[in-house]
């Protein structure tokens, strides 16, 4: 019975939240959201991101606080290997899966054992509920004759303190009941205590409050000026929405609550679903993939001189890394040029190097994707053909001068990469199966031409825009790049088949 509930919560759910907002999402004109992207404010962005760090410690200090100390494995490791985790998990979007299974495997290799991990992460949601709770009830409080932020944050913190204590006390009145006697094995540094307890409470409490304060932020980036009451409540309703729903991360079901309580909280609710979109959109982007792409530079860079063998890990890594980098990449393609962070233009901006700065980011795009599994392997071939499409991935954006995101991240993979060289042997050669470079460019195509679609959607895009170099430019850049990746998969797909019958051919009986 428990396993059709779990099954029927994971499906109502996000098929009621998307019901409740399908007048929103039809209403989505995505040129616009891309470029209330574009135009959000830049210096608002960075402080968020600035928030994100702090909010990047702050759920460090649950293993700090959490775990036991062993000889390797001292306050400030315990510190760096939590942010390190949180980064990861939370933009692999299985925290609740993920993060325990990292740990198992981290702190397993630096001595504690299962019981300990395990009874560490019990501590961990002790804080991570407290906090979530206590910022839930103050968000809901009413506030009248004083002012309402400082009322609000004093009460969440009271609360996630008072929640903490009394869910340790609770916790150790049912370890006594338990045990009616019977001596245990575990020690004094075992048990939660009313002191660590009391952390806890506080680290949950700073956690969420930065979570917020990140989410509200990029909000009033985006040009929304919400209450900060009304932003809590959609911010942790989302939240809310996402672990009932029991989807890794809350994707897609957080996000639809977020648009709904978004547009619900201005005025038009037309233009609110694209600047909505853009906000949450944007928080992903900062809240997600910026303490990501850190904690993976930091892994590449460091992890072979904090774990034994780590050094394995990096050609994975970079793999995955190479893997967004390509979505982001053809994504990027796919949708209409502008930006309105400025840059100079090295070459002055004309019709042909738009087309072939296009057509270079897109291929590069392709041929990074490609080379995933061969980096994965440890292929000092594939990391060389990495760095010189990466290179071209940023040079291509950087001529056109039109989209700084672009080069930003380029500049940030190829960074990563450099630093991951050592990892990477001659001798290591990689031949997958005769369909895997054909499915990887099919993969391609169909994300590019989904994003394509979505990103014309008034006219769309016609067989007719393959020729137009003028007018509709940018239709007809998606339309020429689309017809190239069919063409490309097409002929990757017959070269497999016939590379497969020349080796079944020269095979002994």
């Amino acid at each position: 019975m428990w396993r059709a509930a779990q099954f029927a919560i994971r499906v109502l759910v996000p098929l009621a939240v998307v019901a409740l907002v399908w007048g929103e999402l039809t209403r989505l004109d995505w040129p616009q959201v891309y470029g209330e992207m574009a135009r959000a404010n830049f210096l608002l962005l960075v402080i968020a991101g600035g928030v994100v760090a702090a909010n990047v410690a702050a759920m460090g200090l649950y293993d700090a606080i959490s775990f036991p100390a062993a000889p390797r494995l001292g306050f400030s490791r315990r510190w760096g290997l939590g942010s390190l985790c949180f980064a990861w998990s939370n933009f692999l979007t299985i925290g609740p899966i993920g993060g325990p299974a990292l740990r198992f495997f981290i702190y397993g290799r630096y001595g504690l054992t299962p019981a300990q991990v395990a009874k560490g992460l019990a501590a961990q949601y002790v804080g991570f509920a407290a906090g979530l709770i206590g910022w839930l009830i103050a968000s809901s409080v009413a506030v009248s004759g004083v002012p309402g932020l400082f009322v609000r944050c004093g009460v969440a913190f009271g609360l996630a303190v008072t929640l903490a204590l009394f869910i340790q006390r609770f916790t150790e009145t049912y370890r006594a009941w338990r045990s009616r006697g019977r001596p245990t094995s575990d020690t004094p540094s075992q048990h939660l205590g009313p002191k660590r307890a009391i952390s806890l409470g506080v680290v949950g409490f700073l956690d969420w409050g930065c979570s917020l304060a990140t989410f509200w932020i990029v909000a009033s980036a985006t040009g929304m000026t919400l209450d900060l009451a009304i932003a809590a409540r959609t911010f942790l309703g989302g939240h809310l929405v996402g672990m009932v729903s029991m989807l890794p991360g809350g994707l897609g079901s957080a996000d639809a609550a977020w648009l709904y309580g978004l547009t619900h909280a201005g005025g038009d609710s037309g233009y609110e679903a694209d600047v909505a979109a853009a906000g949450i959109l944007l928080f992903r982007v900062v809240f997600y993939l910026l303490p990501w792409a850190i904690a993976a530079a930091v892994t590449l860079t460091l992890a072979g001189q904090r774990l034994e063998g780590a050094a394995n890990w990096r050609p994975r890594v970079l793999a995955a890394v190479a893997s967004v980098y390509a979505a982001i990449m053809l994504a990027a393609q796919a949708l209409p040029s502008g930006n309105a962070w400025p840059m100079p233009a090295p070459l002055p901006s004309t019709l042909v190097l738009t087309q072939l700065t296009h057509l270079a980011a897109l291929l590069a795009a392709v041929g990074v994707a490609c080379q995933a599994p061969a980096l994965a392997a440890g292929s000092a071939r594939a990391w060389m053909r990495l760095t010189v499409l990466t290179a071209i991935g940023l040079l291509a954006p950087a001529l056109k001068a039109d989209d700084l995101q672009e080069v930003l991240v380029s500049a940030l993979v190829l960074v990563l990469a450099i630093a991951a060289r050592g990892s990477f042997a001659e001798a290591v050669s990689w031949r997958g199966p005769w369909w895997t470079v054909g499915a990887t460019l099919a993969l391609c195509t169909m994300l590019y031409w989904i994003v394509g679609v979505q990103a014309f959607p008034r006219r769309g895009l016609d067989p007719g825009d393959l020729l137009l170099f003028g007018t509709r430019q940018g239709a007809g850049r998606v339309v020429r790049g689309g017809a190239l990746l069919v063409l490309l998969t097409l002929a990757s797909l017959a070269w497999g088949l016939t590379r497969r019958r020349i080796d079944a051919s020269s095979r002994p009986d």
